[in-house]
C-alpha cells in the first residue's frame, strides 16, 4: 500500500504540473485564437477525425492478434477493444507511476478473460514495444523534417541537444532490436535497471522473454504482420493529422503535420497523465515557428482531446463494467514485490 501511495502521489503532483501549465498558457494566448481556430472545424470535419482514431485503434487491436496468434491464441478484437480502451481510460484519469494503463490491460485480460499472466505479459510488452518503435520512426522523420524547414543556420542550442538525444535514442533502439534479433536475453538487464526486477510486472515479463524472443524471427508471418500493421497504424495518424491541419485552412502539407505529430509524440514521453499541459506547449511551439501563432497550435491540441474523450469514455465504462476497484487492486499487485501465488 506504501508503494501505491507513493506512485498516486507522484502521479498528481504531474498532473497538477499539467493542469498549471495548461492555465498558464491559456491565460498569455488570446483565447479567442483558439476559438477562431476550433470554429473552422465542422461536425463532419470533427466525425472524419474521430473515425480515423477508431480505425488507427482498429489496427492496433489487429496487431494485438498477431501477438497472441504467435502464441497459439485467438482473442476476440471484442476483448481487445475493450482492453486498449480500459488502459486509455486510466492513464487519463487515475495518474499512475510504473506502468500506467498497462495494469488495467493486464487486469481484463488475466482476471476478466483468463488470459495466462505470461502470455499478458508477453503481449503489453511486445504491443508496447511496436507502439513505442512505431511512435519514434514518426519522431525521427519530424526530426528531419524539421531540420530541413528551418535550416542548419535556424537551429538554436537546445534544438541541437534535442537532435543529438534523438539520435543518440535511435542508436539505443538499434542495438536493442539487433540483441533481440541475436536471441539474446535483454529484459532482465533492463528491469533491473528501471528496478523492475522484483515486481509481480518484472517476474512475468521475464518468464515470458523467451516467447518474446521467439517472436523476432525473420521467418515469422505473425512478426512481419506485426511490423506492417504498425507501420499502418502511423500512416493513419500523419492521415488524421494532416486533415486536421487542413479543416485549420493550410491547405495539405506533409511537414507541418508530421512535425506537429512527432511534437505530440515527444509530449507522450514526459510523465505527466495524458501529457496534459505538455502537449499544449509543444503545439504552441511548433505552431509558433510554422508563423501561425500558439493559438491554433493549442486548437490542434484541443481537438485532439476533444477526439480522445470519445475514447476515454468508452474505457470507463469498461471500468465500471469490470470493476475500477478491483484494477487497482491489480495494478498494486503488478508492482508488489511479495509472491502471494
Amino acid at each position: 500500500m506504501a508503494v501505491l501511495l507513493k506512485k498516486t502521489l507522484s502521479g498528481f503532483i504531474f498532473l497538477g504540473m499539467g493542469v498549471a501549465l495548461v492555465l498558464g498558457i491559456v491565460f498569455r494566448i488570446d483565447v479567442s485564437q483558439i476559438w477562431e481556430a476550433i470554429s473552422r472545424f465542422s461536425i463532419g470535419s470533427f466525425s472524419i477525425i474521430l473515425a480515423l482514431t477508431f480505425i488507427a485503434i482498429l489496427v492496433g487491436i489487429l496487431r494485438g492478434r498477431f501477438i497472441f496468434k504467435a502464441q497459439g491464441d485467438d482473442i476476440a478484437l471484442w476483448k481487445l477493444f475493450v482492453t486498449v480502451t480500459a488502459g486509455v481510460a486510466f492513464n487519463y484519469l487515475i495518474p499512475f507511476g510504473y506502468v500506467g494503463g498497462e495494469g488495467a490491460k493486464g487486469y481484463v485480460l488475466n482476471r476478466r478473460f483468463k488470459v495466462p499472466w505470461p502470455k499478458v505479459a508477453s503481449y503489453l510488452a511486445l504491443d508496447k514495444l511496436f507502439e513505442l518503435t512505431g511512435a519514434f520512426f514518426v519522431i525521427f522523420a519530424a526530426m528531419i523534417a524539421f531540420v530541413h524547414y528551418l535550416g542548419f543556420s535556424g537551429l538554436t542550442k537546445r534544438m541541437f541537444f534535442a537532435i543529438g538525444f534523438i539520435l543518440a535514442v535511435t542508436l539505443l533502439f538499434a542495438m536493442f532490436y539487433l540483441v533481440l534479433f541475436k536471441k539474446k536475453k535483454i529484459f532482465t538487464n533492463l528491469l533491473n535497471f528501471l528496478k523492475l526486477k522484483d515486481t509481480r510486472f518484472g517476474r512475468g515479463l521475464i518468464g515470458a522473454e523467451n516467447d518474446i524472443i521467439d517472436f523476432f524471427d525473420v521467418r515469422s508471418k505473425y512478426m512481419w504482420g506485426a511490423w506492417f500493421l504498425t507501420l499502418l497504424r502511423q500512416v493513419i495518424q500523419i492521415f488524421r493529422h494532416i486533415l486536421i491541419i487542413f479543416y485549420l485552412g493550410r491547405g495539405l502539407l506533409f511537414a507541418a503535420p508530421i512535425i506537429s505529430l512527432g511534437g505530440l509524440y515527444l509530449g507522450y514521453t514526459i510523465p505527466i497523465p495524458g501529457a496534459l499541459g505538455i502537449q499544449e506547449v509543444f503545439q504552441g511551439i511548433l505552431f509558433s515557428i510554422f508563423g501561425w501563432g500558439a493559438g491554433e497550435g493549442l486548437a490542434v491540441s484541443f481537438i485532439l482531446r476533444g477526439v480522445d474523450a470519445f475514447v476515454v469514455a468508452i474505457g470507463v465504462m469498461v471500468l465500471f463494467r469490470y470493476g475500477i476497484k478491483l484494477t487497482m487492486r491489480t495494478k498494486v499487485e503488478v508492482i508488489d514485490t511479495k509472491d502471494n501465488n
